[in-house]
């Protein structure tokens, strides 16, 4: 299966919109059906399919408008996003791309303090850089699983994220962008490094987990 860019990932999900934004999704839907669509393209590719298939192909000059419209939404969305992602960083210094601690999985006994310590900053540099998978985690989530009060300790972070990147658009996701998504959303946590533990309701788990092999 190919992989998409995040910003035609982010369009592809808007295809059940009843607007300018959920035409253009459908379009897309349909040239890669076609395989018609370069879905590696980011915003100058998306703009030139516009520009030189779409266009040409309606002759509807307002496809113009509702790509423009798309694209604020969505930088909008991974701006607020960022935001509140730098925040939680700040509060919680070791969270990462792969989890919470000073942990890689690079990592060897001998390692020196100094080299795991840029190890840890490299690791928070790529969970900043992953901003678009964790806008997606946090619709996932907010879509599909209740919170609860209490800790679900049937499942980590680590085996909770290669269930949400089932649906995932790019089918990956690291544990980092998840416990990042989660947090953000809201529900309780534990930390146990370099995995959390969440207050997610275990029917609404069980359900995703029977749907998702319908999905792929």
């Amino acid at each position: 299966m190919r992989r998409t860019s995040d910003l035609v990932a982010w369009l592809l999900r808007q295809q059940d919109r009843d607007d300018p934004v959920g035409d253009l999704a459908r379009d897309i839907q349909r040239d890669i059906e076609r395989d018609s669509f370069p879905r590696l393209s980011g915003v100058a590719g998306v703009r030139n399919w516009v520009r030189f298939c779409l266009y040409p192909r309606t002759q509807n000059s307002n496809v113009f408008r509702s790509f423009d419209e798309a694209l604020a939404e969505y930088r909008t969305g991974e701006y607020r996003t960022l935001d509140k992602l730098r925040a939680l960083m700040d509060e919680h210094p070791t969270l990462n791309d792969f989890g919470i601690g000073h942990g890689s999985a690079h990592d060897r006994p001998d390692d020196s303090p100094e080299f795991k310590a840029s190890i840890l900053q490299t690791e928070r540099h790529a969970l900043l850089e992953n901003v678009a998978d964790v806008t997606w985690t946090i619709h996932w989530l907010r879509s599909n699983v209740e919170p609860i009060k209490t800790i679900n300790r049937r499942h980590s972070s680590y085996g909770l994220k290669h269930l949400a990147e089932k649906f995932s658009p790019n089918l990956y996701l690291t544990n980092g962008v998840f416990i990042a998504a989660a947090m953000i959303v809201g529900y309780p946590f534990e930390l146990e490094p370099p995995n959390a533990m969440f207050g997610m309701s275990e029917r609404s788990l069980k359900r995703l987990n029977r749907a998702a092999p319908r999905l792929r």
